[in-house]
């Protein structure tokens, strides 16, 4: 009893002249805010000092304030002439890059990152995400809009970094692997209460495998949030993907890792449902 006794005083002492250090961190939130008169045009010549932002109703410190004119005309196709014809088509990023990670790079631009999950996605769900991001790139996209694609298959991999070559982004849509993982996408049912564990040994249920593959699916959209965090800009990721089924509170501790990602990232995430509208099954 003596010896840890001794043995625990002398590890309670401190050298003598140690100052313990203490270390936090913040992250810079933003918020995106559009102010309209009566007529819904946008009020331009607003200050900093006209606005006031609180949290559970305590003022909180703007620390960035910046005006942006973002347009939300679509932009028709560029006119193609000769030229334009016999130039080789440049070679896109295939990592997310700033040149200055922290500080703002694009400046009255709108960030949006078309993230494909074919894992989730059969192939007709796989041509109707590829039909629709044409059509946006066809008939919505404006001269404010930069664009990265993503696609998560087996793997996260970035098919282009953010550009706005309409030309380079739809050689990229139309180049999508068409048919790659889609046999993923019928590999389980939707983890309802009837995929019961049958008892076989070493063979796991449906709702295990379900588990396993929501959890995956999260995981790729918040290591999409991380690759997406060096740029401090407000992003739009726009997540094309088959439905994502939750198994009760089994996922739950990816679900909130992913939130949490997103939102340190400053990352809005926009699902769209590829396999459009469905009617539940009947009880």
């Amino acid at each position: 009893m003596l010896a840890i006794l001794l043995a625990c005083s002398v590890m309670g002492q401190e050298p003598e002249g140690t100052v313990p250090k203490f270390s936090s961190t913040s992250n810079l939130v933003i918020v995106d805010v559009t102010v309209k008169d009566k007529s819904g045009k946008p009020i331009e010549n607003l200050k900093q000092s006209d606005f006031v932002l609180t949290e559970d109703g305590k003022p909180q410190k703007l620390a960035v304030f910046e005006f942006q004119k973002l347009t939300d005309m679509p932009e028709p196709p560029a006119l193609v002439t000769l030229s334009d014809q016999i130039k080789l088509p440049e070679a896109p990023k295939t990592t997310i890059t700033a040149e200055a990670p922290g500080q703002v790079q694009y400046h009255n631009k709108r960030l949006l990152a078309l993230f494909f999950d074919f894992s989730s996605m059969g192939i007709p769900e796989q041509l109707r995400a590829q039909e629709a991001a044409m059509d946006y790139l066809n008939t919505k996209i404006t001269k404010d809009d930069i664009v990265a694609v993503m696609l998560y298959a087996s793997r996260i991999n970035v098919l282009t970094d953010f550009t706005s070559d309409r030309d380079l982004l739809a050689g990229i849509i139309k180049g999508l692997p068409i048919g790659e993982m889609s046999e993923m996408a019928d590999l389980a049912d939707d983890a309802s209460d009837d995929n019961e564990d049958t008892g076989a040994a070493f063979v796991a249920d449906e709702t295990e495998f379900n588990i396993f593959n929501t959890d995956r699916k999260l995981l790729a959209i918040e290591q999409a949030s991380r690759m997406l965090a060096a740029l401090p800009e407000k992003k739009s990721l726009i997540y094309f993907a088959g439905g994502v089924s939750k198994t009760g509170v089994d996922n739950q501790a990816q679900l909130e890792a992913s939130v949490n990602a997103a939102v340190k990232a400053n990352v809005a995430i926009f699902p769209i449902d590829t396999r459009g509208l469905m009617a539940d099954k009947a009880s």
